[in-house]
């Protein structure tokens, strides 16, 4: 998972492996090691919920997101654009968060449809 932090906004772009741990119940986690006292840690889960989420902690940040959402939204894959959300509990700005599948990685992989067949599934 690559994460991009540009001030009030969050980036998460994962590729085909991934994905396929999340849509089997996994989570993708990532870290980056600042000094061997500071490591910053990301994950990124499907839950069972209504609205997508961010749950801080002392040791990480938690992305969640809607299950069936973003397993529609992995479906139409190849796309350019990510899913979005907006997290307001930050006490300023809000926070726009972005959850994109790297889409390189889809064509090298051969993830493609062709019209009849986004029409037939």
């Amino acid at each position: 998972m690559k994460i991009q932090l540009d001030g009030q906004s969050l980036r998460l772009r994962i590729g085909e492996d991934e994905l396929a741990r999340l849509l089997g119940g996994e989570a993708v986690d990532t870290a980056t090691a600042l000094s061997p006292q500071v490591v910053l840690r990301w994950r990124l889960l499907l839950c069972d919920i209504e609205a997508p989420g961010l749950l801080s902690g002392p040791d990480v940040l938690r992305v969640r997101l809607p299950r069936e959402d973003f397993a529609a939204f992995a479906n139409a894959r190849p796309r350019r654009d990510g899913l979005h959300f907006h997290w307001t509990d930050t006490g300023a700005d809000p926070l726009q968060v972005s959850v994109e599948i790297d889409v390189r990685d889809s064509h090298r992989r051969g993830v493609q449809r062709s019209i009849g067949q986004m029409e037939a599934g």
